[in-house]
């Protein structure tokens, strides 16, 4: 298996409910907000987590190296962030436009 992926399998993040559930008590039920707070931000990493995953997986698929799935990776967030950063350019320049009639 791919280091990686074993590392990045490790770094998900488990709601424990019975604790959650046991501090709702005393608190009249207040806590649970907090517990749906931890249940969600855990879910998002954990989906995080598995989209790197899936992405590794892809290129490993095709048959490249584990240098070389992560380099291609690491390429297409580079360009994602430049994609990013244009569009962010693009509306800062059209909101000064209108902001100066």
């Amino acid at each position: 298996m791919n280091e990686k992926i074993y590392v990045l399998n490790g770094q998900k993040k488990t709601t424990n409910h019975i604790l959650h559930l046991l501090l709702c008590l005393p608190t009249a039920g207040f806590w649970l907000i907090i517990w749906f707070l931890v249940a969600m931000q855990n879910r998002m990493h954990n989906r995080t987590i598995d989209n790197k995953i899936s992405r590794i997986l892809e290129h490993k698929e095709d048959g490249k190296s584990d240098v070389e799935a992560y380099q291609a990776i690491r390429n297409e967030d580079q360009y994602k962030n430049k994609v990013l950063l244009i569009i962010i350019i693009v509306i800062v320049f059209i909101v000064y436009l209108n902001s100066r009639h």
